[in-house]
């Protein structure tokens, strides 16, 4: 009986077991994509709120988002960021003029991008390409994390 019986029960098992790695995926995926959402919009946030002069932002359950769900390339964007903690007064912009356009810049879109999406992007520019967006930088938001990124990239 056993001999007749066991090909449908490995089926049934095989089945079940499939079925429940594939629940397990789906909600590690969601899981990981509502975590970089939520870190996304908190840096925004954050980013608004030191843009607008407000050097008082709250940051709520950090133990919330354990470094394992996060994607490795934001963990090594943050780990590799100088002086984060330090990241709430602006640099001062630098008074000349002579800076690139928006358009010009070698980051579709850059004026749009907060800090931490530009910093993702250095990593695959030419030297000449990081010396644009450090003027550009310099003389319009002259946000640390990105002058910050670009100088620890040209010092390497």
């Amino acid at each position: 009986m056993v001999h007749k019986d066991l090909p449908g029960v490995i089926a049934t098992g095989k089945q079940r077991i499939d079925s429940q790695l594939t629940m397990a995926k789906f909600v590690g995926k969601m899981a990981v994509r509502q975590v970089t959402s939520e870190l996304d919009r908190r840096l925004d946030e954050a980013e608004r709120a030191r843009d607008a002069g407000d050097t008082t932002v709250a940051v709520e359950h950090v133990e919330a988002l354990p470094p394992a769900s996060l994607p490795e390339a934001l963990i090594e964007a943050v780990a590799n960021a100088p002086e984060l903690a330090d990241d709430t007064t602006p640099a001062t912009p630098a008074t000349s003029a002579a800076s690139a356009t928006p358009a010009a810049l070698p980051i579709d879109g850059y004026e749009s991008l907060a800090a931490s999406q530009v910093v993702l992007r250095l990593g695959s520019l030419t030297a000449s390409e990081l010396a644009a967006i450090a003027d550009y930088e310099s003389s319009h938001r002259g946000r640390r994390t990105i002058l910050g990124k670009i100088h620890q990239l040209q010092a390497s």
